[in-house]
């Protein structure tokens, strides 16, 4: 049966296992994507301003409208992977349906 596996249903296979292993790191600290976010944001400002050879703290509030974008992102991230997760256990008790249907016949 693994054998006749293509791609897609290993991917959908081997992350559900993942999964059923081991919690995600973003479902017990939500915080820690926003907090990310927020420094992933500052430091595109800083290099930017490196790049373009200007002192690093110009614009001062380009660095916190980067932070708070980059904050929101990293909070939708956990968002989007709860629905994510949500939908591959869908698939996932789809596929077991289907391959129980399988074994039935």
């Amino acid at each position: 049966m693994l054998r006749s596996l293509v791609g897609s249903e290993m991917c959908i296979r081997d992350r559900y296992q993942r999964r059923v292993r081991g919690s995600s790191l973003c479902n017990n600290m939500p915080s820690t994507a926003a907090i990310a976010g927020a420094i992933g944001g500052i430091g595109i400002q800083i290099f930017s301003n490196a790049a373009r050879k200007v002192p690093l703290g110009r614009n001062p509030w380009m660095h916190v409208t980067l932070a708070a974008v980059g904050g929101f992102c990293g909070g939708k991230y956990t968002e989007w992977e709860a629905y994510e997760n949500r939908a591959l256990d869908e698939v996932a008790a789809d596929f077991e349906k289907r391959k129980a249907m399988l074994h039935r016949n």
